[in-house]
Protein backbone atom coordinates (compact mmCIF):
# COMPACT_ATOMS: atom_id res chain seq x y z
CA UNK A 1 0.00 0.00 0.00
CA UNK A 2 3.26 2.38 0.26
CA UNK A 3 3.90 2.12 -3.54
CA UNK A 4 2.69 5.33 -5.21
CA UNK A 5 1.31 3.22 -7.82
CA UNK A 6 -0.97 1.70 -5.90
CA UNK A 7 -1.56 4.80 -3.83
CA UNK A 8 -2.79 6.27 -7.58
CA UNK A 9 -4.74 3.79 -8.02
CA UNK A 10 -6.86 3.92 -4.96
CA UNK A 11 -6.99 7.35 -4.98
CA UNK A 12 -8.33 8.38 -8.78
CA UNK A 13 -11.53 8.78 -9.22
CA UNK A 14 -12.13 6.05 -11.60
CA UNK A 15 -15.99 6.17 -11.87
CA UNK A 16 -15.82 9.46 -13.03
CA UNK A 17 -12.79 8.88 -15.11
CA UNK A 18 -14.31 6.11 -17.01
CA UNK A 19 -17.57 7.81 -17.44
CA UNK A 20 -15.40 10.95 -19.52
CA UNK A 21 -13.53 8.03 -21.05
CA UNK A 22 -16.54 6.45 -21.76
CA UNK A 23 -17.95 9.83 -23.38
CA UNK A 24 -14.87 11.10 -25.58
CA UNK A 25 -15.31 7.65 -27.27
CA UNK A 26 -16.83 8.03 -31.12
CA UNK A 27 -18.48 4.92 -30.86
CA UNK A 28 -21.32 5.45 -33.34
CA UNK A 29 -18.39 5.47 -36.07
CA UNK A 30 -15.90 3.20 -34.92
CA UNK A 31 -17.41 1.27 -31.94
CA UNK A 32 -16.08 1.06 -28.93
CA UNK A 33 -13.08 -1.41 -27.34
CA UNK A 34 -13.84 -4.05 -24.65
CA UNK A 35 -11.03 -3.02 -22.67
CA UNK A 36 -11.68 -1.65 -19.61
CA UNK A 37 -11.40 2.57 -18.94
CA UNK A 38 -9.28 1.93 -16.15
CA UNK A 39 -6.89 -0.30 -18.07
CA UNK A 40 -6.86 2.07 -20.68
CA UNK A 41 -6.34 5.37 -18.78
CA UNK A 42 -3.82 3.37 -16.27
CA UNK A 43 -1.53 2.60 -19.20
CA UNK A 44 -1.67 6.14 -20.45
CA UNK A 45 -0.19 7.86 -17.40
CA UNK A 46 2.33 5.17 -17.47
CA UNK A 47 3.40 5.81 -21.11
CA UNK A 48 3.29 9.30 -21.06
CA UNK A 49 4.50 9.84 -17.34
CA UNK A 50 7.89 8.21 -18.79
CA UNK A 51 7.24 9.30 -22.41
CA UNK A 52 7.50 5.98 -23.18
CA UNK A 53 6.43 4.09 -27.09
CA UNK A 54 3.61 2.06 -27.10
CA UNK A 55 5.33 -1.06 -27.11
CA UNK A 56 8.15 0.25 -24.12
CA UNK A 57 4.80 0.91 -21.85
CA UNK A 58 3.02 -2.39 -22.24
CA UNK A 59 6.27 -4.11 -21.39
CA UNK A 60 7.21 -2.29 -18.22
CA UNK A 61 3.91 -2.61 -17.34
CA UNK A 62 4.11 -6.46 -17.83
CA UNK A 63 6.97 -6.27 -15.45
CA UNK A 64 5.46 -4.40 -12.46
CA UNK A 65 2.82 -5.78 -10.28
CA UNK A 66 1.96 -2.60 -8.96
CA UNK A 67 1.38 -0.84 -12.27
CA UNK A 68 -0.39 -3.63 -13.07
CA UNK A 69 -2.78 -2.54 -10.22
CA UNK A 70 -2.84 0.81 -11.47
CA UNK A 71 -4.55 -0.11 -14.33
CA UNK A 72 -7.31 -2.49 -12.65
CA UNK A 73 -5.64 -6.25 -12.35
CA UNK A 74 -6.33 -8.16 -9.04
CA UNK A 75 -3.16 -10.51 -9.52
CA UNK A 76 -0.06 -9.82 -11.18
CA UNK A 77 0.34 -11.85 -15.09
CA UNK A 78 3.27 -11.72 -16.92
CA UNK A 79 1.21 -11.72 -19.94
CA UNK A 80 0.83 -8.04 -22.23
CA UNK A 81 -1.65 -6.17 -20.59
CA UNK A 82 -2.96 -5.72 -24.43
CA UNK A 83 -1.51 -5.17 -28.05
CA UNK A 84 0.51 -2.18 -27.91
CA UNK A 85 -1.41 -1.52 -31.21
CA UNK A 86 -4.43 -0.43 -29.48
CA UNK A 87 -2.98 3.20 -28.61
CA UNK A 88 -3.40 3.71 -31.76
CA UNK A 89 -6.96 2.51 -32.08
CA UNK A 90 -7.48 4.89 -28.93
CA UNK A 91 -6.10 7.77 -30.19
CA UNK A 92 -8.02 7.78 -33.19
CA UNK A 93 -11.05 7.12 -30.91
CA UNK A 94 -11.30 9.68 -28.68
CA UNK A 95 -12.17 13.42 -29.41
CA UNK A 96 -11.39 16.67 -27.51
CA UNK A 97 -12.89 20.04 -28.01
CA UNK A 98 -11.75 22.53 -25.20
CA UNK A 99 -14.20 24.49 -22.95
CA UNK A 100 -12.38 27.72 -23.60
CA UNK A 101 -9.74 29.45 -25.72
CA UNK A 102 -7.30 32.07 -24.15
CA UNK A 103 -5.57 33.04 -27.59
CA UNK A 104 -4.03 36.05 -28.97
CA UNK A 105 -6.32 38.56 -30.86
CA UNK A 106 -4.13 38.04 -34.01
CA UNK A 107 -5.90 34.09 -33.70
CA UNK A 108 -9.15 35.82 -33.68
CA UNK A 109 -10.56 36.04 -37.42
CA UNK A 110 -13.52 35.43 -38.81
CA UNK A 111 -12.87 32.23 -39.80
CA UNK A 112 -12.05 30.76 -36.11
CA UNK A 113 -14.58 33.05 -34.44
CA UNK A 114 -17.03 31.38 -36.55
CA UNK A 115 -16.03 27.83 -35.77
CA UNK A 116 -15.71 28.42 -32.11
CA UNK A 117 -19.18 29.56 -32.50
CA UNK A 118 -20.19 26.77 -33.84
CA UNK A 119 -18.67 24.02 -31.47
CA UNK A 120 -19.69 26.52 -28.64
CA UNK A 121 -16.26 27.36 -27.20
CA UNK A 122 -15.91 30.31 -24.94
CA UNK A 123 -13.33 33.07 -25.88
CA UNK A 124 -12.35 36.23 -23.35
CA UNK A 125 -10.95 37.41 -26.24
CA UNK A 126 -12.01 41.23 -27.30
CA UNK A 127 -14.24 40.39 -30.07
CA UNK A 128 -13.61 42.14 -33.89
CA UNK A 129 -14.71 45.12 -35.31
CA UNK A 130 -15.20 48.91 -33.73
CA UNK A 131 -15.32 49.11 -30.30
CA UNK A 132 -19.01 49.37 -28.82
CA UNK A 133 -20.21 52.95 -27.87
CA UNK A 134 -21.02 52.18 -24.75
CA UNK A 135 -18.55 51.57 -22.01
CA UNK A 136 -17.87 48.00 -20.99
CA UNK A 137 -19.70 46.81 -17.65
CA UNK A 138 -17.76 46.05 -14.57
CA UNK A 139 -18.48 42.41 -14.70
CA UNK A 140 -16.81 42.50 -18.38
CA UNK A 141 -14.07 44.22 -17.81
CA UNK A 142 -13.69 41.85 -14.44
CA UNK A 143 -13.94 38.71 -16.30
CA UNK A 144 -11.38 39.97 -19.15
CA UNK A 145 -8.81 40.58 -16.17
CA UNK A 146 -9.53 36.73 -14.73
CA UNK A 147 -8.69 35.55 -18.06
CA UNK A 148 -5.54 37.11 -18.25
CA UNK A 149 -4.77 36.09 -15.12
CA UNK A 150 -5.70 32.82 -16.37
CA UNK A 151 -3.93 32.36 -19.43
CA UNK A 152 -0.42 33.16 -17.56
CA UNK A 153 -1.02 29.94 -15.48
CA UNK A 154 -1.97 28.18 -19.43
CA UNK A 155 1.11 29.41 -20.38
CA UNK A 156 3.61 28.11 -17.60
CA UNK A 157 1.88 24.92 -17.59
CA UNK A 158 2.41 24.73 -21.23
CA UNK A 159 6.20 25.18 -20.21
CA UNK A 160 6.30 22.48 -18.06
CA UNK A 161 4.29 20.16 -20.60
CA UNK A 162 7.02 21.02 -22.85
CA UNK A 163 10.17 20.36 -21.02
CA UNK A 164 8.92 17.45 -18.28
CA UNK A 165 5.99 15.46 -20.35
CA UNK A 166 7.25 15.76 -24.14
CA UNK A 167 4.51 17.71 -25.04
CA UNK A 168 6.75 19.06 -27.69
CA UNK A 169 7.35 15.94 -29.37
CA UNK A 170 4.34 14.63 -30.62
CA UNK A 171 5.19 11.58 -32.33
CA UNK A 172 1.47 11.19 -33.73
CA UNK A 173 1.18 11.19 -37.98
CA UNK A 174 -2.74 12.55 -37.55
CA UNK A 175 -4.42 15.79 -36.79
CA UNK A 176 -6.94 13.87 -34.66
CA UNK A 177 -4.43 11.09 -32.90
CA UNK A 178 -2.12 14.25 -32.57
CA UNK A 179 -4.77 15.92 -30.30
CA UNK A 180 -5.46 13.10 -27.89
CA UNK A 181 -1.70 12.35 -27.69
CA UNK A 182 -1.23 16.33 -26.60
CA UNK A 183 -4.44 16.03 -24.40
CA UNK A 184 -2.90 12.83 -22.32
CA UNK A 185 0.35 15.05 -21.92
CA UNK A 186 -1.22 17.23 -19.99
CA UNK A 187 -3.73 15.12 -18.03
CA UNK A 188 -0.56 12.98 -17.12
CA UNK A 189 0.41 16.22 -15.97
CA UNK A 190 -2.44 17.28 -13.86
CA UNK A 191 -2.36 13.49 -12.24
CA UNK A 192 1.35 13.92 -11.26
CA UNK A 193 0.56 17.29 -9.76
CA UNK A 194 -2.75 15.85 -8.04
CA UNK A 195 -0.19 12.92 -6.24
CA UNK A 196 2.57 15.50 -5.55
CA UNK A 197 -0.60 17.56 -3.41
CA UNK A 198 -1.24 14.65 -1.59
CA UNK A 199 2.53 14.18 -0.49
CA UNK A 200 2.69 10.67 -2.17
Amino acid sequence: KNNRWVKLGDLLPWTELEKVYNSRLDNEVKGAGNKPARMIIGACIIKHKFSLSDEDTISMIQENPYMQYLCGLSEFTDKPLFDPSLFTTIRKRITYLPATILADKIYMNHANTRLLKEYEIKTYCKPLGRPPKEPRSPEYLKKMAKAVGERNEVECSFGTGKRVYRANNIRAKLPETAECWTGMCYFVKNVMKFLRELCL
